[in-house]
């Protein structure tokens, strides 16, 4: 088996302008399919579906069909639960223990898909939440010896004499 993250990172870039597309066009229809649903999961598909009744394009659809390889997904197109699914907590009590783990998840990264679980509608709000947060995830870098990267650049050249080694160092702007 093989994962092509291309398709992956493109079908995550198509679930990010559903988002962005959609989501603000009718708010409430999403708390309707919040209170009819079972687990805190929705078929992407079904979503799709209804959201683009009037338009026959469907991106989403189009995109997992690439990566199964198969057109049979449409199948997956009429139920709420059944199929190609995303986190869709129906209320906090739900989102909350599982909150800051979600947020850090690879397919949240640009992806708006978090307005509509946080309900926030602000079309800016992820990039927001980013920045707001991007320093507090950063450890507080070390100062590293310079002696310790010599000994990594000798390590990695074996042929260089150590004068050679501090020269690189100095012109990569090693500040000693």
């Amino acid at each position: 088996m093989n994962l092509n993250k291309s398709k992956f990172t493109s079908l995550k870039d198509s679930i990010d302008r559903f988002s962005y597309a959609h989501i603000y066009k009718d708010k409430k229809l999403i708390e309707k399919i919040r209170g009819r649903m079972l687990e805190p999961a929705v078929n992407i598909l079904y979503l799709e579906k209804i959201f683009n009744k009037d338009n026959n394009k469907y991106e989403i659809k189009e995109e997992f069909e690439n990566i199964i390889e198969s057109n049979e997904i449409s199948k997956y197109t009429q139920e709420i639960e059944n199929g190609p699914s995303v986190y869709l907590p129906k209320n906090n009590i739900q989102y909350d223990p599982v909150k800051s783990y979600y947020r850090n998840m690879r397919f949240l990264e640009n992806n708006r898909w978090l307005n509509i679980i946080e309900n926030e509608y602000t079309k800016d709000y992820y990039e927001n939440l980013e920045r707001d947060n991007f320093y507090d995830k950063l450890p507080t870098p070390r100062p590293i010896p310079i002696v310790n990267v010599i000994s990594v650049i000798l390590e990695q050249n074996p042929n260089l004499s150590q004068s050679e080694a501090y020269e690189i160092i100095l012109e990569l702007g090693w500040r000693t």
